[in-house]
């Protein structure tokens, strides 16, 4: 089976740290991040991910506008 391919959208540096470190390596995925819904968004656009990790609360782009306007 193919790695789970994760996109973790948070603006805390230290949340995608820990979550990056998380998946990719004590659950093997490949694992990216974006610091913002607005690159997130950009990520999701030009690539696949099976999983979005995201905040909700950031500035510019929440995680319910990243999640509506990615579907």
């Amino acid at each position: 089976m193919d790695k789970l391919k994760v996109l973790v959208v948070d603006d805390d540096p230290m949340v995608r740290e820990t979550l990056y470190e998380m998946l990719t390596r004590f659950a093997g995925c490949y694992t990216e991040t974006a610091k913002s819904g607005k690159e997130g968004l950009e990520k999701i656009q030009n690539d696949d991910f099976n999983v979005v990790f995201t905040d909700l609360t950031m500035p510019e782009m929440n995680g319910i506008d990243l999640i509506k306007e990615a579907k």
